[in-house]
């Protein structure tokens, strides 16, 4: 097989329009051995930021005598020829080629698209988390040629991996590989043919040339990276003022295993609408008359259910959308296409090996990127005819206890379990567990959104026309703030009016026809009760529709239900369960019940609260330097175990280079969000090694901080965690209270944090945690007790 060419750049950051190649490397590998190796240090004529130093090694010095890329560009491009080129996102690294007119056009094979086919369910993808977990050699060394053996040796074992496909699946396979040209095609079509690939492969490099052939400097020195809901606050009020929020004070968390009391069942059971404020576990052993649906958010309150009902012998099933189940009819039809765009291949492949071995059909088996949810959106279930969905219901009707997302309640899918029950859901009670993230549920339910991506398998090149008119019209009415950053365009009576909206309509009337086409024809129109807008997002341009009042939903798909209740840690909002009445109409009917917390000295978790004196506001002067300050002491005194959670992507990164030269001398991994790689990446390398860890992160990661919450002894809040003030839907959303701020932003805001102080404290069991909270707001404003005391 083969030859291919391996290669890797180290570059001064990841903008190829900008930043500046300071390495390259290359590797040339034909039938499980490497051929030649080559490699060179190049000089960017600029200083390297000192994060890029301390990833790769390289210091100026270094490449301060090394060629300029254009004097090795040639060598670059002869030791390349016309050979395919492999590498881990090699479109990363032949854009910065391109971008030194360095004309490449070999095919390319990316190593990150090979094992999305064949490693369905990963956290991430990175090259090194995968390494890790597979038992391959670990290379702690971010060098351009180190970073080619190890995408050799990971090329190497998936192409093991591509050895072992049944040979009913790989018929499949290459039937689509025939009529299509995506670059991959050669790896599964000899199915490993005449590669002979040494068994060390798995364990170190095979093959690998001593006498290696290099340009520029002739040594590389070597680097390694150093590794090494609603609380009391159980503390004397601080004095001046009633009620004032002290310095520092303990939170302690509800005992595990306090269950609703038998005043709250008895009413349930009556039939009285709930509004629960309260952290117990639901009591299914004393209601056992009626089978019950739950509606829950997070995977861990859905875990903590299945957990709770396998305890007492009860049946249980968890039932989704039928578009979460793939369609195995529309998937044979699929494949019986007369070609195959390249770009869809690589998705088609995975859908092959996935539906040869799945039991489910759940999407949630695999991880979907970016681009793959579109098309798997054209292979789900949506009509709910196929075998996944139709057993997944099946097995839901015989069970006592059926878990959903309040997601797809919200999209009616308790009425569909009633059809496939045969209308025994009058019977079933309904529970809606972390009921204080109901409304971001019911809001992403009806939310619709459509890039070019998106609609590109279905309308081809006329999508692209679409966008790139949609595109003409975002930058001629789209601002930018002082920073330089575009914000959202909202598409109003008067926008709509516009020549270069008008321009949009006739791309959209001039699409083939399709359902989709029906359907973007609707949301484009402007309708009541509904938020338009277009911003561009991880560049690319995305068209937005959300419903701005939400009751009318929620009304409809719990009608016929006759016991409900709503139950969360920190539901009141500011402690008068006013938010979640007005945003869903909820009348008279509906009891508020406070479940006070059973305060037991029996070694359940505590949350010590500290808001440092004389701290300065958010935004004012001298915050930022007092926040780098503060973040250096912490981890210095810490070594590790240690969260912190900023307010913006730019402030992670201006955090990350600050903190850097501070922190990674005394052996202390500094991990950020983005700086450091993805979320599934960043997390992944924290668990590695949390004692000498540290993490910067944004609100972004809290959907997964149950993934660490163990591992982390320290959080420290950087603010007050308000949303957006520029996001459409809640603008829109404010305006219809009389006070906007005081009636719908504070108390979203303060459900939110308090919240996230509960589940820190759930698993503080054995020992405290710290958590910092560096807004003086919280002090300063009338309304900042309200975050703590509730």
């Amino acid at each position: 097989m083969g030859p291919f060419i391996f290669l890797d750049t180290e570059t001064t950051g990841i903008d190829p329009s900008r930043d500046h190649i300071i390495e390259v490397a290359a590797i040339q590998w034909e039938n499980g051995k490497i051929i030649k190796q080559w490699e060179s240090l190049v000089n960017p004529r600029v200083p390297l930021p000192y994060e890029i130093t301390l990833l790769t090694g390289i210091k100026n010095e270094d490449v301060k005598t090394a060629p300029l890329f254009a004097d090795i560009k040639k060598n670059v491009l002869e030791f390349a020829g016309g050979l395919p080129i492999v590498g881990h996102n090699i479109a990363f690294d032949t854009a910065f080629l391109r971008s030194h007119h360095a004309e490449v056009k070999n095919p390319e094979i990316d190593t990150v698209a090979l094992a999305r086919i064949l490693l369905l369910k990963e956290s991430s993808y990175a090259l090194e988390v995968l390494m890790k977990k597979y038992g391959l050699t670990l290379r702690d060394s971010h060098r351009a040629m180190v970073d080619c053996e190890t995408t050799v040796e990971f090329f190497e074992f998936l192409l093991g991996r591509i050895a072992e496909i049944p040979q009913a699946a790989m018929g499949k396979i290459q039937a689509v590989l025939e009529k299509s040209g995506w670059t991959g095609k050669e790896l599964f079509s000899r199915r490993g043919g005449s590669v002979s690939i040494p068994s060390e492969a798995h364990g170190g490099l095979a093959g690998k040339v001593p006498d290696v052939r290099r340009g520029g400097k002739a040594e590389c020195e070597a680097h390694t990276r150093k590794r090494s809901g609603r609380m009391r606050l159980m503390a004397a009020r601080g004095a001046g003022r009633e009620n004032a929020v002290p310095s520092e004070g303990w939170i302690r968390t509800a005992a595990p295993n306090q269950l609703w009391n038998d005043e709250i069942i008895t009413q349930f059971l009556s039939g009285q609408k709930i509004l629960l404020e309260s952290a117990a576990e639901i009591p299914f052993q004393k209601l056992k008359e009626q089978p019950i649906l739950v509606a829950y958010n997070t995977t861990r309150k859905r875990d903590e259910i299945l957990r709770a009902a396998a305890s007492l012998n009860l049946s249980t099933a968890t039932l989704k959308e039928p578009n979460f189940y793939i369609s195995p009819k529309k998937l044979a039809s699929k494949l019986k296409q007369h070609n195959f765009p390249a770009e869809e291949t690589p998705f088609l492949l995975k859908m092959i090996l996935w539906n040869e071995t799945t039991e489910t059909g759940d999407r949630d088996e695999l991880s979907l990127d970016r681009e793959e949810f579109p098309l798997f959106d054209l292979l789900a279930d949506e009509e709910g005819q196929d075998i996944f969905w139709k057993k997944a219901l099946k097995t839901a009707s015989h069970c006592f206890i059926v878990l959903i997302h309040q997601y797809a309640l919200a999209r009616g899918i308790a009425e569909k379990l009633t059809d496939g029950i045969q209308h025994q859901q009058q019977r079933r009670s309904l529970i809606i567990a972390e009921a204080s993230r109901l409304e971001d549920s019911f809001t992403n339910a009806f939310f619709k959104r459509f890039t070019e991506i998106n609609l590109r398998p279905i309308f081809g090149e006329k999508a692209a026309m679409l966008f790139g008119l949609m595109g003409i019209f975002y930058e001629r009415f789209v601002s930018e703030d002082e920073a330089g950053f575009k914000g959202n365009v909202i598409l109003d009576d008067e926008l709509r009016q516009t020549h270069e909206w008008k321009r949009v309509l006739i791309a959209l009337a001039n699409l083939p026809d399709h359902p989709t086409k029906e359907k973007l024809a609707e949301v484009f129109k402007p309708q009541p009760n509904t938020a338009n807008w277009i911003r561009a997002s991880a560049n690319e341009l995305v068209f937005h529709q959300a419903p701005i009042l939400i009751a009318e939903y929620f009304q409809k798909c719990t009608q016929s239900f006759q016991k409900i209740i709503l139950q969360s840690e920190a539901l009141s909002g500011d402690g008068s369960f006013r938010l979640i009445r007005e945003l869903f109409e909820f009348g008279s009917e509906w009891k508020e019940i406070k479940m006070e917390r059973e305060i037991q000295n029996t070694g359940y978790g505590n949350l010590n609260i500290k808001i440092p004196d004389d701290f300065p506001e958010p935004y004012s002067e001298g915050y930022f330097k007092r926040c780098i300050k503060l973040f250096t002491e912490i981890i210095c005194e810490k070594r590790g175990r240690v969260l912190f959670l900023l307010s913006s992507k730019k402030t992670v990164a201006a955090m990350y280079q600050a903190l850097l030269p501070k922190i990674q001398p005394i052996g202390i991994r500094l991990l950020a969000m983005g700086p450091s790689g993805g979320k599934g990446k960043s997390l992944a390398l924290f668990k590695e090694n949390p004692e000498k860890s540290a993490l910067l992160s944004t609100n972004q990661i809290l959907p997964n901080l149950q993934e660490i919450e163990n591992d982390i002894d320290i959080a420290v809040f950087q603010k007050i965690p308000f949303d957006p003030p520029n996001d459409p839907i809640l603008a829109n959303r404010s305006k219809q209270f009389e006070n906007g701020f005081e009636q719908y932003t504070l108390p979203r805001a303060i459900t939110r944090f308090r919240e996230i102080l509960a589940e820190l404290g759930k698993s503080a069991q054995n020992k405290s945690k710290t958590c910092y909270l560096l807004d003086s707001r919280l002090k300063n404003r009338d309304y900042g007790k309200l975050f703590i005391l509730g």
